[in-house]
């Protein structure tokens, strides 16, 4: 990592305010985000068995959960947001970071992989959407399971196998975590 750059990053941003958290060195140089320490929890607990696996996070925002997923072993992760000002920032900390994550502005509802994924992040993407019919789209790309946090009336998740679920620590009284198994 380029410590001088993460320090100019950090500088350049001092008055951005970050949805989630930019850590270049835990503790040391970061950047705080919304929720900041129950986001950082939470991607430990999503990341205990993600080493050498490939990851997608869909709605990746600047790309925390891709980084966090790398820094806990991940292979082959890719980040998809609409927003371009933040896949812009994804790709600049990607490149402070010198990881080799790869990050694309597009519609998360219109994005085709190009591979197979083993785990599939859809986490908190506004506007709240039909998390149903997203599973349904890239079931056919993700090999072992999805983790999802959406709200907790979220109806459309029949006929999927929900294999654990417990309230979001972010927003635990509006939002739930839920991993689903694969069916590929």
């Amino acid at each position: 990592m380029n410590k001088a750059k993460a320090v100019q990053f950090v500088f350049d941003n001092v008055h951005t305010r970050f949805y989630q958290p930019v850590i270049f060195l835990p503790g040391i140089i970061e950047i705080e985000g919304r929720w900041h320490e129950a986001t950082k929890n939470l991607a430990d607990t999503l990341f205990k068995n993600i080493k050498g696996k490939t990851v997608l996070d869909l709605g990746c925002n600047t790309g925390f959960f891709v980084h966090e997923a790398i820094r806990n072993g991940a292979i082959g992760t890719t980040g998809v947001d609409y927003d371009a000002v933040a896949i812009n920032k994804a790709k600049q900390i990607n490149n402070i970071l010198e990881h080799d994550a790869i990050f694309i502005q597009e519609n998360i509802e219109r994005y085709q992989p190009r591979e197979i994924f083993d785990v599939t992040l859809i986490m908190a993407i506004y506007p709240p959407l039909r998390v149903g019919s997203l599973l349904k789209k890239h079931s056919g790309y993700t090999s072992e399971y999805f983790v999802l946090e959406c709200d907790l009336d979220t109806t459309d998740l029949e006929g999927f196998d929900i294999v654990d679920r417990f309230l979001s620590p972010r927003v635990a009284d509006q939002r739930e975590i839920i991993f689903v198994k694969s069916s590929l």
